[in-house]
């Protein structure tokens, strides 16, 4: 049974990859399994193709605090900062404040790790400065992350798969003059005490904890003991913890921890649960029962029973270029390979709305259409397409959704769609004109697209990546770069 569901699974990955270039029979019409066909298999969670096709990814989803004694109330919550686990407060450094360890090209360098807590068993700790001036912005020179010592905090840290103790390091929020210059005690806060201690407040003064792959010594080590360390992304880091007490009076008691579990969650994918029945033995009817849902759904997927249409046609009269939103206005680009240069209608509806038509715009010499539409009000969303008259019939084309920001900040929201299969589109939004750049890296940690932004606008962001159809179908890890900010989401290309 496990070698069917094997053979089952390996077919199903090749229909995926030979669907990409399609086959273009006489009548025009490209043909491929199409991701998002509907599936409805038993035992399994998926509910289309894209989701069965998934690759497993390891990761920090079932990090938690550990409660020895379930009669005391735990006493930390996380802080949602876009961690895997802990309601966003704890997961891989390199998605935080960034490391030299990528979790997805490097997954073997991580592994289970346990914070124990006990004020009799402890260890020293690497201790960085997080500067602001006292209404709560960075000073002139950054926030700095300076380097302050090596201070003992009261727990222990601990590699579990290999039994070895690991080094950490905190960050303590540190009060500035106008001009930068750290302020004595008398201004700091109570969490200035050179240790690890989060409060209750709502980010838990910043007390970010964060666990590095380098065995304990006792002595701090020059290529994590140094200035700005947790923001430059070269330090080995494993994980991050931001956590805060859940009140003033939570007590941490001895016998706790904190455990980041590295494992595969159990996903929608096939990938993830053959990874997971593999080391499970055939003698347990759980097991072949798992294994015969999934030979019963690739099965029919395969073979092409019960699942709906798989051919899908693909549109190439018109294409978003760009989409740029602030709170005052929208601009868009479409670019057109249609009609003899007469003016096509540009329609819009606000969120779920009717259509209505917003203007009459004829397509420049180069091809390309541009709207700007400054009747846009700062929070909303807007969904604009255009209506082409082709032999007495209407085609819509170019439909695109753009939420047009309160604020201007910073965000990734990925491929546009996501999955992509025809052109190559990241949404995004930037929080101000600094100089901005959006890279594009395939799972071997290679730069495959960079974009650079010299002197952008503000707000939400729609960019065509050009020469994107030279990409290989597979999962991208995208980043989006502003001043010290940096910003990664995955994201899969379906070709």
């Amino acid at each position: 049974m496990r070698d069917e569901a094997t053979r089952e699974f390996a077919t199903f990955l090749s229909d995926i990859a030979a669907s990409w270039p399609p086959v273009i029979p006489s009548s025009g019409q490209r043909i491929y399994l199409d991701p998002g066909t509907p599936v409805s298999c038993p035992g399994l969670q998926a509910t289309n193709v894209f989701a069965l096709s998934g690759t497993a990814q390891r990761g920090t989803f079932g990090a938690d605090y550990l409660d020895l004694n379930p009669a005391n109330p735990v006493p930390l919550e996380g802080v949602p900062f876009g961690g895997q686990g802990f309601n966003g407060g704890a997961g891989t450094a390199f998605d935080f404040l960034g490391s030299g360890l990528n979790p997805t090209t490097m997954p073997d360098s991580f592994m289970t790790v346990e914070i124990r807590f006990d004020h009799a068993q402890t260890q020293m700790a690497y201790r960085f400065l997080r500067l602001e001036t006292q209404v709560g912005g960075a000073p002139p020179q950054g926030r700095g992350y300076l380097y302050a010592g090596f201070f003992t905090v009261p727990f222990t840290c601990w590699d579990v798969v290999h039994n070895v103790q690991l080094d950490v390091g905190f960050v303590e929020r540190t009060i500035t003059d106008d001009s930068g210059t750290i302020l004595p005690a008398a201004f700091q806060l109570a969490t200035f005490d050179s240790t690890w201690a989060p409060d209750a407040s709502s980010n838990g003064g910043r007390e970010y904890l964060f666990v590095y792959r380098r065995p304990y010594g006792g002595a701090p080590k020059p290529e994590i003991a140094y200035d700005g360390a947790p923001i430059q992304g070269a330090v080995p880091a494993l994980y991050f913890l931001a956590a805060k007490r859940v009140d003033p009076s939570s007590v941490i008691h001895d016998g706790d921890g904190f455990r980041f579990p590295w494992e595969i969650p159990f996903g929608p994918d096939i990938d993830s649960q053959m990874i997971r029945l593999a080391g499970q033995p055939l003698t347990d009817p759980a097991v072949v029962q798992a294994y015969q849902d999934i030979v019963a759904c690739l099965s029919d997927i395969n073979r092409n029973v019960g699942i709906g249409s798989v051919c899908q046609s693909t549109p190439t009269l018109a294409s978003l270029v760009s989409a740029r939103a602030e709170p005052d206005r929208v601009v868009l680009i479409w670019e057109v390979s249609f009609g003899d240069g007469a003016p096509v209608t540009i329609e819009r509806r606000e969120g779920t709305g009717e259509w209505t038509a917003l203007a009459r715009r004829a397509p420049e010499a180069n091809g390309r259409i541009e709207l700007e539409d400054a009747t846009v009000s700062p929070g909303l969303s807007y969904t604009y397409r255009l209506r082409v008259s082709a032999g007495g019939t209407d085609l819509l084309l170019g439909e695109t959704t753009v939420q047009v920001p309160s604020i201007a900040v910073l965000a990734l929201a990925g491929f546009q769609p996501n999955p992509a299969v025809g052109d190559l589109r990241v949404a995004f939004s930037l929080a101000s004109r600094e100089p901005a750049r959006v890279e594009l890296f395939d799972l071997a940690g290679r730069r495959t697209v960079a974009i650079e932004l010299p002197s952008p606008a503000p707000g939400a962001h729609v960019a065509r990546i050009e020469n994107g159809a030279r990409l290989a179908s597979g999962i991208y890890v995208i980043r989006l770069t502003q001043g010290r900010r940096a910003i990664m989401r995955k994201a899969a290309l379906i070709r």
